[in-house]
Order: C-alpha cells, then structure tokens, then sequence
C-alpha cells in the first residue's frame, strides 16, 4: 500500500507524516517546502501541485494507493484570489491526473470551515456563504470535487481550530501571550469554542482515509474533540502546564 500526503511538511501534513512512518506505511510527501522535522527529508518530494505535468508524473510513479490531500494557500486577508491557487487549480490537477491512475482507492480532500462565516450552520453540505477571498476558494475546491465524477472513493473533511506540535502560526501566539502572562481573559463567559489537538486530527484523518467502509465516500466531515472546552478553562489549564 502506497500513502500520498500533499502538503506533508505544513502543520497537519508534518504530524500525518510522522504517524505513517510510525505505522510502517511506504508514504512519500508531496510538498514545495521542506519538511519541518528533518526526519522525513528522504520521504519528501519536491512537487508543486499547480504544475500538472511534474505532478502528475510524479503521482503516476508512485501509483499511491490513498491520498491525503492536505495541500493548500492559506490567508485571511488576501486580496488577489490568484494566490489562492493551490486551493483551485491544484484540486483541479490531482482531479484530473487520478482519472488515469488505476491504483487509487480513497482520497481525503481537507476544505475549511470557513466555507461558510463563522456562527452560520449550513443546512447541508453544498450549503456555503465564504467570509472571505481564502473561504470561497476552498468553496470552490469543494465544488469541484463533488462534480468530479471521481472512479475512486472520495471524502472531504473540514478541520476546526487545530492546535499542537510543530503549529506555527493562530493558537501558537495564543500559547505564547499565555506564557509571557500576558493574557486577559475578558468577561466571565465560559466561551465554548470546537478545536481539536493535532494528534487526535491526525487519527480521525487515517480512519476517514484508510476504513474500508464504503459509506465513508462522499461524505464532509468536521474534525473536533469532543467535549468542547471553554477559551477561558483551556487557558487556565495552558498557564497551569507552563508553570
């Protein structure tokens, strides 16, 4: 069984990498960017999914079995929805390179919940109002892999606000502030907020990828511990492990 991880040395990618190789899994990562933990240098290759020739040479001549697509743009504030490619125009390229590509079986495409603004409940999956310029593009990844008419198995997930080792950017200020004392916590509302720690995201990735249940396919799944934890606990608990 070959496992396909594109964007393997981001954040989720680097801790999905180091959970296949800890399985034994022949993985190989997929990524313009170095991996993060030099470890799994001799597992990386260099591949722009933008580019549909070297990436679809590439993944024919792995043949993975699963693929993990975890690759992508990401930004709030992007004005030039252009930068936002990867989220399009690669979604599009491993579409159509994997319609030639026999051997795989299931693949887990990872949008966003800001497919729709924060505080709104779609009320189905195709269901979408995007805040911003990075929210309509995974809309946009979405749409085409449901019109896909992929031969293999397919699903999608929509990670919450995910936090832990190797996170380099949102929650890891948030530790910071706490660390330096210099959070404030405003109000006394035990705001509950769904996150989820990477390791345990990482897991429900694999399940999703690699069950054999075929009622897994094309399903959208959000990815959260469960029960939530309020802002103000989950800092106290913060400020309490750093000491």
């Amino acid at each position: 069984m070959n496992l396909l991880i594109t964007g393997g040395s981001g954040f989720i990618g680097t801790n999905a990498m180091e959970w296949a190789l800890n399985q034994s899994y022949n993985v190989l990562n997929f990524d313009i960017q170095q991996p993060k933990n030099a470890d799994h240098l001799s597992f990386w290759k260099n591949v722009d999914i933008r580019d549909k020739i070297s990436f679809g040479d590439a993944l024919e001549k792995f043949k993975p079995s699963y693929i993990l697509h975890l690759a992508s743009m990401t930004g709030m504030d992007i004005q030039d929805i252009s930068f936002l490619d990867a989220n399009t125009v690669g979604i599009e390229n491993l579409i159509n390179i994997c319609r030639n590509v026999e051997s795989v079986k299931r693949i887990v495409f990872t949008s966003s919940l800001l497919v729709c603004e924060n505080g709104y409940i779609p009320k189905s999956d195709t269901d979408y109002c995007p805040p911003n310029l990075y929210g309509e593009s995974k809309m946009s990844g979405e749409k085409l892999v449901r019109s896909a008419n992929l031969h293999c198995e397919w699903a999608i997930v929509r990670p919450t606000s995910i936090w832990g080792p190797w996170f380099d950017y949102s929650y890891k200020a948030f530790f910071k502030t706490i660390d330096r004392n210099k959070y404030m916590h405003i109000g006394k509302e035990e705001f509950q907020k769904p996150a989820s720690f990477v390791g345990n995201t990482t897991y429900m990735l694999m399940k999703i990828l690699l069950n054999d249940d075929p009622e897994i396919s094309e399903k959208t799944f959000y990815l959260a511990d469960y029960p939530w934890y309020s802002t103000k606990e989950w800092a106290n608990t913060i400020q309490r492990t750093l000491n």
